[in-house]
């Protein structure tokens, strides 16, 4: 199981909106057995995963408004992933605003219509500092 897989998927939204379908959750349910995977290889390796949920606009509207869509739909996967009962702790929300690139790709290739769209970045890092770096 790697990050990349995690990293692969997105959630798309229609216009305006940041509630889940039902087939968002669905997908929500695999991309949480992904996140839990993650979590137990880190364990077992004394690290921990940090999980960026990175919420995106299209270019369309004001600025203030993508902003804040960008996130209302980050922390909406959050609080899936959260009830899904992935640990909350490793989990951040961030809103990103606008997508950079007029069409993002998900995994299949199909375009993802103007970047309406959350999707994931992972950090891993050691649970404790190792006594050399002290």
């Amino acid at each position: 199981m790697s990050h990349t897989q995690l990293e692969g998927n997105r959630i798309s939204f229609e216009v305006g909106e940041s509630n889940l379908s039902q087939d968002q959750r669905s997908a929500l349910a695999s991309i949480a057995e992904t996140i839990q995977a993650i979590d137990q290889i880190a364990t077992v390796l004394d690290m921990t995963p940090r999980i960026q949920i990175q919420g995106f606009t299209s270019p369309d509207g004001g600025r203030e408004i993508n902003q804040a869509l960008s996130l209302q739909r980050a922390k909406a996967v959050l609080h899936e992933l959260a009830d899904i009962s992935v640990r909350a702790i490793s989990l951040q929300a961030v809103g990103m605003g606008p997508f950079p690139h007029e069409q993002s790709l998900s995994p299949t290739g199909t375009g993802v219509s103007h970047g309406r769209q959350v999707g994931f970045r992972v950090a891993v890092a050691p649970d404790r500092v190792p006594e050399s770096y002290q």
